[in-house]
């Protein structure tokens, strides 16, 4: 009867048989009152549900079915901690049920302790290979755990695999999420394939529109592709289309900012982040992002109010990303009064300095007290150890966050690290560091930029000439409004154009050993590149469009 939803016929049997178990065995007891749960909680009725299953549990503890619906009762009663406690007995008794297994990490995972529910969740995909639930279970949690984005995007292409194979069971948010793993990955190809089947997807489900509501999520997704494609114009143009549909979506402002940024036009970036505020007036994100913005055009003063304002609002007063930026301001206010050419390592030199990084390293610590893994607080403490000098340590603490961070979470680590390395004199690793950095930055935006002339000036540091040249002609072609790229390709030129031994030369040491023709003939050559970049008049396009040639050093 229960099987047929025959509930009342399927209660009075079990009441009858709960009846007459008085005295008799207690099993069945324990059966009579689980039916009776079940009926009960099969119609919706938990609080009577609830008593039966705790009845059953009474009446024979060595019971596990009712173990099940109690937790589930549990469960719908928002208490995790007692829904974990039933599915645990389960779990000792039955050590390869496989519902037990994917219920007790999920609430493992929701209590924080994602380790035990990783290894719960593997197992269960082990022993349930074929079961979708299984494989979306365990990349959910991958996905928020520091370095399993791959095996998270695993996970997630087992569950599409699986659900593939049942017509009108895959849904658009498998997708969606499916081609933001790839994105972060860098497989952007194969994330746009994603994107573009959520699409497809949620048109057979209902979806009258590209812009409807259940588009809305792969569209922004769609926005984030052509930003890391360097396509900024094409995603800018997606931002408003969202803007158009849906005028209240936050993220699209945001995302506006970011594009105006990347191309240094900061002043048109906060007015987005503005925007933003006007319609979200009490938003941490707008808020950190306007912050960030400050901090790109050094106000520190104006960047300091924003993080702080994350603080005082319900719920974010101890907003993790706020605080590390505020640490992150403390360090750059005990370097006040330096140039921006003297190292990090002046911050300490004076008593205000040191207490500035000091109370740095407090914020930083109180981050990592409550979130071990945080690879941004982490990442914070090394730069604290370079203003204090104690580079030995800051080289340990980056290269532990960048190898935590296979997934790009906190690509600052290896920017830093690299930024050691250059200080330190080792100046190929350094420049590898850049490059690999530089890559997962948008192209065509000044955050690569940046990074290119810091590669750029690895390769000048150690003389490697060729190198520089090529990475500069590089960063001018992709942003050729750009005075320092241009200014640095000159003194490249001009570099390589000097004699190897020319100091001896000046200082009358000795006199350097001829080049051959060849040899001068390049260095005329680039000498007269350098002084057409530098002429004061207009350069000769010819010439500059020759600078950008990869030509070859004698």
């Amino acid at each position: 009867f229960f099987y047929k939803a025959e509930y009342s016929k399927a209660q009075t049997l079990a009441q009858r048989a709960h009846k007459h178990s008085d005295g008799q065995s207690k099993a069945i007891k324990a059966e009579s009152c689980y039916h009776i749960a079940r009926c009960y909680h099969a119609q919706s009725d938990y609080k009577a549900a609830l008593q039966w299953y705790l009845d059953a549990h009474k009446a024979n503890p060595e019971y596990l079915a009712p173990q099940f619906g109690l937790g589930q009762m549990h469960m719908v009663h928002d208490d995790p901690k007692k829904a974990a406690v039933c599915f645990e007995r389960v779990h000792k008794a039955q050590p390869k049920n496989v519902e037990a297994l994917k219920v007790l990490g999920h609430l493992y995972a929701h209590e924080g302790r994602t380790s035990e529910a990783l290894k719960l969740l593997s197992t269960a995909a082990e022993l349930a290979p074929k079961d979708a639930a299984v494989w979306l279970e365990l990349a959910q949690l991958q996905q928020k755990m520091p370095g399993q984005l791959a095996a998270a995007l695993k996970a997630y292409e087992k569950a599409a695999t699986i659900l593939k194979l049942t017509p009108g069971k895959m849904p658009a948010e498998l997708w969606n999420n499916l081609g933001a793993i790839r994105q972060k990955l860098g497989k952007l190809e194969t994330a746009e394939q994603a994107y573009t089947f959520a699409l497809q997807v949620a048109r057979r489900q209902g979806a009258t529109g590209d812009f409807d509501a259940p588009c809305i999520s792969t569209q922004f997704n769609f926005g984030r592709l052509y930003e890391e494609r360097g396509e900024l114009d094409k995603a800018k143009e997606h931002y408003k289309q969202i803007l158009e549909n849906y005028p209240n979506y936050p993220e699209a402002f945001l995302r506006l900012a970011a594009c105006e940024e990347a191309t240094g036009n900061y002043q048109d970036a906060i007015g987005w982040n503005q925007k933003a505020l006007m319609v979200h007036a009490r938003s941490p994100d707008a808020f950190c992002s306007l912050g960030n913005l400050y901090l790109a055009v050094g106000d520190l003063r104006m960047a300091e109010m924003q993080f702080k304002a994350v603080l005082k609002f319900e719920k974010c007063e101890k907003d993790s990303y706020a605080t590390i930026q505020l640490a992150w301001i403390q360090i750059q206010l005990a370097r006040a009064g330096a140039t921006p050419s003297e190292p990090l390592t002046v911050a300490c030199r004076t008593r205000d300095g040191e207490d500035k990084v000091n109370k740095a390293v407090a914020s930083l610590k109180q981050v990592l007290e409550s979130e071990p893994n945080n690879l941004y607080a982490a990442n914070g403490l090394g730069t604290a150890c370079v203003a204090k000098g104690r580079l030995h340590e800051a080289r340990q603490i980056f290269t532990q966050v960048r190898e935590a961070s296979s997934g790009g979470e906190c690509g600052a680590a290896t920017t830093n690290l690299a930024q050691l390395n250059a200080a330190t004199g080792e100046y190929a690793t350094a420049a590898a560091l850049y490059e690999g950095a530089a890559k997962r930055k948008a192209p065509n935006g000044s955050k690569q930029t940046h990074l290119r002339l810091l590669q750029a000036r690895s390769h000048f540091d150690h003389a490697k000439w060729s190198e520089c040249r090529q990475v500069l002609q590089q960063a001018a072609i992709t942003m050729p409004e750009s005075q320092v790229v241009w200014h640095n390709l000159g003194l490249v030129y001009l570099a390589a154009a000097r004699h190897p031994q020319a100091r001896l030369y000046v200082e009358s040491i000795e006199k350097p050993p001829p080049r051959s023709v060849e040899v001068v003939e390049v260095a005329q050559r680039h000498a007269a590149l350098a002084r057409n970049i530098f002429s004061p008049e207009e350069p000769d396009q010819a010439m500059l469009a020759a600078a950008l040639e990869g030509e070859e050093e004698g």
